[in-house]
């Protein structure tokens, strides 16, 4: 963390935390480094070259910079300040940032930061993406026994230049990154599975045993491959647009999660929005309910206390009529959840009904009201159940 007053002691000093200052690379698999500075009318690196939005930058203004990078891959840059985003994509050919290109725009509003994010699909869609051009090697977990990094199923692909999803498991993972690198440059050498157990070898002491199975992929395997590598995704119905609402869009598109968002106010929507996310204007809002997908897990927080009402009894009546809404949780406080419950009781709604509800939202003991905070006390409670 730091802060500056001048182009290159802001975001140069952010992008340069994590570059080796001899060769100008990465220096781990990935890096994240939020710094705060105070914002002139140019952007730069180390080697200076002015950012192309640089008009839309203002003087003087307090911004949060955050950068972050995949392996020897692309970077995401968001400014973050009071007239909205500013967000970066910036090319690291080699893994090199030190002359990156620049290509920026203004999103106008903030919620437009929710189009820039990083998503659970992305590393799909860019090795298929990338498959047209070159190969690759495929590593997937096999069968494991004890503890280990990550569950069968996990994969990872290796191009000659880029890294795409990740097996964990520090130095087990630079190992497997190693072979599949090797079997790129050699296309006689067999993609043999490996065994690794993980202990005093590899300086590791989870003491669990994993397979590693290596697997050269092409143009040819893209269509197998989309359907083989999607995780199976989990429905989530968020009815508000507020800024609780878009932290938690900003989270859950990080994890495999189809997300269904809706509110009565068409205009709250982000543009540009993954296709993980299908957003809904609805008027009444409570209507959308009706349409749910079948295990939808819904989250309530409109900026209405009167549309929160609405749209729950319309929840439990479904509930009541399907039993296929495994979760409904309403953002507010005790306080509130006892007036909602005693309206819901004269709606006819029974204890047991209400017991199905909960509020207070979010794993209990996580202190903070800030969005963010919410957000990550709301998508551990859901990744619990």
């Amino acid at each position: 963390m730091g802060t500056g007053t001048g182009a290159g002691t802001g975001v140069g000093a952010a992008i340069g935390a994590g570059v080796d200052a001899g060769t100008g690379k990465l220096t781990g698999a990935c890096r994240t480094v939020v710094v705060q500075a105070v914002k002139t009318a140019t952007m730069q690196t180390h080697k200076p070259r002015a950012h192309s939005a640089r008009s839309a930058l203002k003087p003087s203004v307090w911004w949060n910079i955050e950068v972050m990078w995949p392996f020897r891959g692309r970077l995401c840059l968001h400014a973050f300040g009071p007239s909205g985003l500013k967000r970066s994509q910036l090319s690291a050919p080699s893994g090199s940032i030190l002359s990156p290109l620049y290509r920026a725009t203004n999103q106008g509003s903030a919620p437009s930061c929710l189009s820039a994010m990083f998503t659970a699909q992305e590393p799909i869609d860019r090795l298929l993406s990338r498959l047209a051009q070159t190969g690759a090697v495929l590593v997937v977990v096999g069968r494991t026994k004890g503890s280990v990094p990550r569950e069968a199923g996990t994969w990872m692909a290796v191009l000659t230049d880029e890294v795409l999803g990740t097996i964990g498991g520090g130095h087990l993972e630079l190992q497997a990154i190693a072979h599949a690198q090797q079997l790129l440059r050699d296309p006689l050498l067999p993609a043999k599975a490996q065994r690794h157990a993980l202990g005093p070898s590899l300086g590791q002491c989870c003491g669990g045993v994993v397979e590693l199975r290596f697997e050269r992929i092409a143009a040819a395997d893209a269509l197998t491959l989309a359907q083989r590598l999607r995780a199976p995704m989990r429905s989530v119905a968020l009815f508000g647009g507020g800024h609780v609402g878009q932290a938690i869009v900003r989270l859950l598109l990080t994890l495999p999660c189809d997300i269904t968002w809706v509110d009565s106010r068409d205009s709250v929507f982000p543009t540009g929005l993954p296709a993980q996310v299908r957003c809904e204007h609805s008027q009444p809002v409570q209507r959308a309910v009706d349409d749910l997908r079948a295990g939808s897990e819904v989250l309530i927080m409109s900026f209405s206390h009167a549309e929160d009402l609405d749209i729950l009894a319309q929840c439990l009546q479904r509930q009541r009529a399907r039993g296929d809404l495994p979760y409904i949780g309403l953002i507010g406080s005790q306080t509130k959840w006892a007036v909602f419950r005693k309206r819901l009781k004269l709606r006819g709604f029974t204890e047991d009904e209400l017991d199905h509800v909960t509020c207070p939202i979010g794993v209990p003991g996580i202190k903070g009201k800030e969005p963010a905070v919410i957000a990550v006390a709301v998508a551990a409670q859901l990744l619990m159940r």
